[in-house]
């Protein structure tokens, strides 16, 4: 019975907690992100940053569009699925931790689906990170005032 408090605990703290760093885990359809590549067409080898990567489905869409995807989790379940659905992708990166403290300098395009009070927070982040023509995805949110560069519904994307 102890065993079973502790895994409900570790739960709890696991899914319940990362409320307050970022969004709590909302999976993304594997149809948007697929799509999100097949439009955007970037080049064999960009490299995919997705902030908040829950399970990794986004990450393996990007690997099979020929992207290099790094994705960072906080929830130790989440990133272990990531990190199982990915094992036959080399070239892609799960990192376990808080996406606040990402290098971003490199990535040619940034996934997020996070929630409506961390926006702001995340236009900062990617203005002060982001190289000149870099893409961000942001899943069902926008950018309050920020002109949107491209739509595929549900997803906004912008250019920095």
């Amino acid at each position: 019975m102890i065993i079973i408090w502790i895994i409900l605990i570790l739960l709890f703290v696991s899914f319940g907690a990362i409320v307050f760093v970022g969004a709590p885990y909302v999976p993304s359809k594997k149809n948007d992100a697929s799509q999100l590549f097949s439009v955007l067409n970037l080049k064999k080898g960009s490299v995919f940053v997705d902030l908040g990567s829950g399970d990794g489905k986004v990450l393996l869409a990007a690997a099979k569009a020929g992207l290099k995807p790094i994705g960072y989790e906080l929830n130790p379940f989440l990133y272990l699925i990531s990190k199982i659905r990915l094992r036959k992708y080399p070239k892609s990166k799960v990192v376990w931790g808080n996406y606040w403290s990402a290098d971003l300098s490199k990535a040619d395009l940034v996934f997020v689906f996070s929630a409506a009070p961390f926006m702001q927070k995340l236009y900062d982040k990617f203005k002060y990170q982001l190289k000149s023509g870099a893409l961000v995805a942001s899943y069902a949110f926008s950018f309050e005032g920020i002109k949107i560069y491209k739509k595929i519904e549900p997803i906004n994307i912008y250019k920095f």
